[in-house]
């Protein structure tokens, strides 16, 4: 469809004569036509795979392309020691919410938060959904330390920016320093680790793996 379009631009720019311009030159013409197809192929590919790769409830990205992307942060540390933070983070008692109010609040709830934290984050950080109620969320080029307040900067903005239809829910996050050291279940396991000492200390907690 592009591309018989493209063309039928480049015959009606080329033959039909203005009264004080001269006819645009027919290979000038393929030229852009033929860069305006593969700038739509691009744009098209990018919306595919952003659909086949995401939520369609938040947004958010799946599992496996968490794993492709973590490997990914392994290659750039092994590089150029790029050290980046892995956040994982929790809806403490969404299982209640549900229960008590139905899965369409939970899944209110979940939308909620995707929206907080990529209010919160840089464009270039990007946020998974790995289960149920468990978000993923890589900072690039930061520091555990920084992670951490990006991670207390969300529970404040939950308590803030919630909808006052929602009922009252908080997270529990668990962050860990994504470099060369292990593979991606291993960061994994570390941020849920530090995670699951979140939520035993009662949640709406951040703590930073050991």
């Amino acid at each position: 469809v592009l591309v018989a379009a493209a063309g039928e631009a480049v015959s009606a720019v080329t033959t039909y004569p203005a009264d004080n311009h001269p006819v645009v030159p027919a290979n000038y013409m393929l030229a852009l036509a033929s860069a305006l197809v593969v700038h739509c192929g691009k744009e098209q590919a990018k919306r595919q795979l952003q659909l086949a790769s995401s939520d369609p409830l938040t947004g958010a990205l799946n599992r496996r392309y968490l794993l492709t992307q973590l490997a990914s942060m392994r290659a750039e540390f092994a590089r150029a020691e790029r050290i980046s933070s892995l956040v994982l983070m929790d809806v403490d008692g969404l299982k209640a919410i549900n229960d008590s109010f139905g899965h369409k609040v939970g899944d209110a709830v979940l939308e909620s938060l995707a929206t907080i934290v990529r209010e919160r984050v840089r464009g270039s950080d990007a946020l998974f959904l790995t289960g149920g109620d468990e978000f993923v969320l890589i900072l690039g080029d930061a520091k555990a330390s920084s992670a951490l307040k990006v991670a207390n900067d969300v529970r404040q903005l939950i308590r803030e920016q919630v909808p006052q239809e929602l009922p009252d829910f908080a997270i529990s996050f668990g962050i860990c320093c994504v470099d060369d050291s292990s593979s991606a279940d291993d960061w994994l396991e570390r941020a849920d680790e530090a995670m699951y000492e979140a939520k035993k200390q009662g949640g709406d907690a951040a703590r930073m793996a050991t």
